[in-house]
């Protein structure tokens, strides 16, 4: 039983990297773990396809002592059943050095780890990389370096980063891509080639903050492009279902950039927005700030 994992900052463009590489494993019998940081699943609904089994891990990140044995539990389970390849895509926030202590444990001898695939936005790494701690603990345990979104930056850019990417971690291999679309060979090529110093188990890094809230579905799409509008500048993303006008939309901002969607399956819970954030910036203040203006739309924070 193979086991791949993908990780990346957020907004990175990991749930649509794997949306590619389920495609590649579509004769496959497959098993997704979803993590996500916050406290709303938002890239299960965007991943549940039939005949695929999918477990999902939600208000953390599962390689923090918090969720580590949550991850195990469902990693034993899926052990037991009659699959070919696990795929498991970490929250933007994981710091997967305690992968190594999981994976590496008797009890998952079974799994065939085939390495770490960790995706890099081309927009926005290099506003982050020297704040964030886990954007390089990221990259440095990658066996596979995806930079995504090279078609909104110039080749300059892009050269930049894969010499900093390079310096970070000189033995993975790096791809450059479009919307996600890893090439299938190098998924065939991949293999672990990183080693830890140490199998500790990270405990959260208590930077970084994150906040529910919920919309009122008598919100207008103005409105809520008004709220959104205010509230990345002190977000890293947000993330959610929402429902305006009579129609579920999908939202999703990465730093400044802003994308409302229609989202066709109207079964989602399409009433809150996940907003993560970190650092010095005082997350819930702005909300609560944002919140006395728009009141009438905001209708809980949590």
């Amino acid at each position: 039983m193979q086991l791949y994992m993908l990780t990346g900052f957020l907004g990175a463009g990991k749930t649509t990297a794997l949306k590619h590489i389920i495609d590649y494993f579509a004769d496959k019998k497959l098993a997704i773990i979803v993590n996500e940081f916050g406290k709303e699943s938002i890239d299960g609904p965007l991943l549940k396809q039939d005949g695929v089994e999918m477990e999902e891990i939600i208000n953390g990140s599962i390689f923090c002592a918090c969720k580590i044995d949550k991850f195990e539990e469902v990693l034993t389970e899926i052990t037991k059943k009659d699959l070919d390849v696990v795929l498991v895509e970490t929250s933007g926030l994981s710091d997967t050095t305690s992968a190594y202590y999981v994976l590496t444990q008797p009890k998952f001898s079974a799994l065939d780890y085939r390495g770490c695939i960790t995706i890099v936005d081309a927009l926005q790494f290099h506003k982050v990389v020297n704040t964030l701690k886990v954007c390089q603990s990221q990259v440095r345990m990658a066996d596979l370096l995806v930079i995504n979104k090279i078609d909104m930056v110039g080749e300059e850019q892009v050269d930049a980063l894969v010499s900093t990417l390079s310096e970070l971690n000189p033995y993975a291999s790096i791809e450059c891509v479009v919307k996600g679309a890893i090439k299938k060979s190098a998924l065939d090529n991949l293999c672990p080639i990183t080693k830890l110093e140490n199998n500790e188990i990270k405990t959260q890094d208590l930077t970084l903050q994150k906040v529910l809230i919920q919309i009122s579905p008598t919100c207008t799409m103005a409105r809520l492009k008004s709220i959104l509008r205010l509230l990345v500048e002190d977000a890293y993303r947000i993330k959610g279902f929402i429902s305006v006008e009579g129609q579920t939309h999908l939202v999703e901002c990465v730093g400044p950039i802003i994308n409302i969607s229609l989202y066709p399956n109207e079964e989602v819970d399409a009433q809150h927005l996940v907003i993560l954030s970190g650092g010095k910036r005082n997350l819930l203040k702005k909300v609560k700030q944002v919140k006395q203006t728009y009141s009438t739309e905001i209708l809980s924070i949590e």
